[in-house]
């Protein structure tokens, strides 16, 4: 890998990053706990037509610890099945 030019390198490593949060949080059980999750949001007395960037970490540890990975993951899966921004 040292000697793998960076094009390459990253190419792999976007791909590998895809297939596993793919496996790791998969579509329709990502978009059940996202709904869950603004659920308890609007249950709090925020509506969710206000959420913005700026609460998207809030957004993604309950879902982080739900599917067990870490929030990166969940951010990137949200924002790359055009769940986010709402």
């Amino acid at each position: 890998m040292k000697e793998m030019p960076d094009k390459e390198y990253s190419f792999m490593e976007y791909h590998a990053n895809e297939f596993a949060g793919r496996l790791l949080v998969p579509l329709d059980e990502l978009k059940t706990e996202f709904e869950k999750v603004l659920v308890e949001v609007e249950g709090s007395g925020l509506s969710r037509l206000k959420l913005n960037d700026a609460h998207l970490s809030y957004l993604c540890n309950p879902l982080a610890k739900r599917f067990a990975v870490s929030p990166d993951v969940i951010e990137r899966r949200l924002t790359r099945e055009k769940l986010w921004p709402l």
